[in-house]
């Protein structure tokens, strides 16, 4: 799996009543693009990854960051009203230069003294923090997942990923971004006690880009992810062949290979 070389996009889905509206989320009008339009029609192969029929073909929204130490963030379309309860993710920046100002909230992570302070950005269904003690300084984001030792040897196995902390309950990894300045990303996985199920179209942070050299579906076997059938994506003219890695347990992984 060290074929895998970095962070290519953060996915959040959200309902398609905020279809118009992303525009208004300060996060993003502040450090992406207009977002682009595009929609692809893998049935085939989302089937197995959706609660609904009707989400089946994946409408989106791509978001080109304006500067060269962000992932791109891809906003899925959907119909669906199962939500993945917001303080088991979120995006952390704790950049000192960022002009947001907003009244911050701070939540502790159960059996820890790590904490977030955090506003909340309703059009891409996720909690921002500002403030952290995970890390010091940076971009990342954290993931509480039920799925804990199979995303931890994901994880771990990243090609020049650096682990900064790791017990029983929490692994912090920095990876790289895939981009101009090949930036530093960090992402924070937190063991979660709970045994509910989220999908590909469960409103939240639902899957994770990568870009990889080779796809290896003999490297997952036995680790509790499923691989699904290659899948071609066509984006401003670059062709990649792509593979959802998952388990319907917490969150998804996309790897994408240049042809």
């Amino acid at each position: 799996m060290n074929s895998i070389i970095g962070l290519s996009h953060l996915v959040f889905t959200v309902n398609s009543i905020n279809n118009n509206s992303a525009k208004k989320s300060d996060f993003l009008k502040q450090f992406y693009s207009e977002g682009e339009i595009f929609n692809f029609d893998h049935s085939f192969i989302r089937n197995s990854l959706i609660r609904n029929n009707e989400n089946a073909i994946s409408s989106l929204s791509l978001f080109r960051p304006l500067t060269h130490n962000l992932p791109a963030i891809e906003l899925l379309y959907v119909n669906n009203t199962e939500v993945r309860p917001f303080e088991k993710y979120g995006i952390i920046d704790t950049c000192k230069d960022r002009k947001i100002k907003k009244q911050l909230e701070t939540y502790f992570f159960p059996k820890s003294n790590f904490f977030v302070r955090y506003y909340y950005d309703s059009f891409i269904e996720s909690w921002i923090a500002l403030d952290t003690n995970f890390f010091e300084k940076g971009l990342g984001c954290w993931i509480c997942t039920s799925d804990f030792e199979s995303q931890k040897y994901f994880f771990s196995s990243i090609k020049n990923g650096k682990i900064l902390f790791e017990n029983d309950n929490f692994l912090i990894i920095t990876c790289r971004v895939i981009n101009k300045n090949f930036s530093n990303f960090t992402f924070v996985i937190v063991k979660d006690l709970s045994s509910s199920h989220y999908y590909n179209d469960d409103l939240g942070l639902s899957t994770l880009g990568w870009f990889a050299k080779d796809i290896e579906p003999e490297s997952f076997k036995n680790k509790g992810l499923a691989l699904s059938d290659s899948f071609l994506i066509n984006l401003n003219d670059n062709i990649f062949s792509a593979m959802f890695l998952y388990n319907n347990i917490s969150i998804s992984h996309e790897l994408l290979k240049l042809n």
